[in-house]
């Protein structure tokens, strides 16, 4: 990676952010409702689950895209192997690439489920890792960026990547991202301008894998 192209995208967000006419503090907002609601021991695992994604986004919700309509679904089909998935996905003592691999094969299971009882379902949409990523992203925000594996290419070949990033790799995307972190956070000027404008949705926490994805899909051109 080029760190003079890095910090010159960090430049140009930060030209982004400071746009009266910006308005992508919702991300940090979704975070803190997803954070309130969510507890994998909660005894009505489908309202829990509801209310964790209780503000509607185009992150779940958006034409011939409806993961958490799917995920509604196989909760009320086995409430108990849903529950056993995400803690499993959840757990950070095992590698993330097996938790998430597990996930998703866990979905195609269910989705097998659902169709036995009905005829034409949607399919769960977990496949590309996104909504995976969603909820790895909200609960440890710290640790795990947004995922759009289209946007994210783009952006490493634009910043002069050595070598095309292989969807398959996770363990390399979530490197790079913990990189890319670094630096962002080595920005004060950045920091600030974040701190200023989400410090009465988060309590003064950063959230800085959130950047990452606003970082690397502003590079992508993608919208909220």
């Amino acid at each position: 990676m080029n760190l003079k192209t890095i910090n010159s995208c960090i430049g140009q967000y930060k030209v982004k952010l400071s746009d009266p006419q910006y308005d992508g503090w919702r991300l940090w907002e979704l975070v803190v409702q997803f954070q309130k609601s969510w507890d994998l021991n909660a005894s009505d695992m489908s309202q829990m689950y509801k209310s964790s994604f209780e503000f509607n986004s185009p992150l779940w919700n958006k034409d011939n895209y409806y993961p958490k309509k799917a995920m509604e679904r196989y909760i009320n089909l086995n409430e108990d192997l849903v529950r056993a998935s995400f803690k499993d996905l959840m757990n950070e003592k095992r590698e993330i690439s097996g938790r998430i691999d597990r996930f998703a094969f866990q979905c195609d299971e269910l989705y097998k489920m659902d169709r036995q009882l009905t005829e034409k379902v949607e399919p769960h949409f977990h496949g590309d890792k996104r909504m995976i990523f969603i909820y790895l992203s909200f609960l440890y925000p710290d640790s795990y960026s947004l995922y759009d594996f289209p946007l994210f290419k783009l952006f490493m070949e634009k910043i002069g990547s050595k070598s095309s990033p292989q969807e398959a790799d996770i363990e390399r995307y979530v490197k790079v991202c913990k990189t890319l972190s670094v630096l962002i956070q080595k920005d004060k000027e950045l920091i600030d301008i974040v701190q200023d404008n989400v410090f009465q949705i988060t309590n003064d926490q950063l959230f800085p894998m959130l950047l990452v994805f606003e970082l690397y899909g502003f590079v992508g051109h993608y919208e909220f």
